[in-house]
């Protein structure tokens, strides 16, 4: 019997260098944002430059705070170019990425799940909750980031991140 090896990566989505998750679970929980966001967070870029499929899952394990219409969590998938020298740190960028793509079209203000996928056929489609929405075409870029844009009044959003990526 001969067993191929397939490359993959899995790994946690991380703001300024800390996973993204609520739970001080991981060995090193300075290494951890072990409290909930109550602010719209731009999550630190990824290079997949390698691979194609990418899987992005974000669950909401609580949430509290008042939404009205139009206000909660909203994921933006931002692709970068990958020749500028400086991806943005902050969302005043001084080059826009080249897609702004936003996953969810209505806010997200209840636990749950995200996940959007890139498959290798180049097809985009999030699922939020098990409902899923076809996004159109899009292979995986070699750099993209995440826009976590969180509004309402005292909002407060619990969220383990993670993505994985297949050659």
């Amino acid at each position: 019997m001969r067993v191929k090896q397939i490359p993959f990566r899995f790994d946690y989505l991380t703001v300024n260098g800390k996973y993204l998750t609520p739970f001080g679970v991981i060995n090193n929980t300075s290494a951890a944002i072990v409290s909930s966001l109550t602010a719209s967070q731009l999550l630190d870029f990824i290079a997949t430059d390698d691979f194609t499929e990418l899987a992005i899952n974000l669950t909401i394990h609580s949430v509290s705070g008042t939404f009205a219409t139009g206000q909660g969590l909203t994921v933006h998938f931002y692709v970068l170019d990958p020749l500028e020298p400086s991806n943005p740190s902050s969302v005043n960028f001084s080059k826009q990425p080249v897609i702004d793509l936003i996953l969810n079209s209505t806010p997200i203000t209840t636990v749950g799940t995200l996940r959007f996928v890139i498959s290798k056929s180049g097809q985009a489609t999030v699922w939020i909750n098990g409902t899923a929405t076809s996004l159109g075409t899009l292979t995986v870029p070699m750099m993209w980031q995440l826009y976590l844009v969180i509004s309402g009044t005292t909002p407060s959003f619990s969220i383990i991140g993670t993505y994985e990526a297949r050659a």
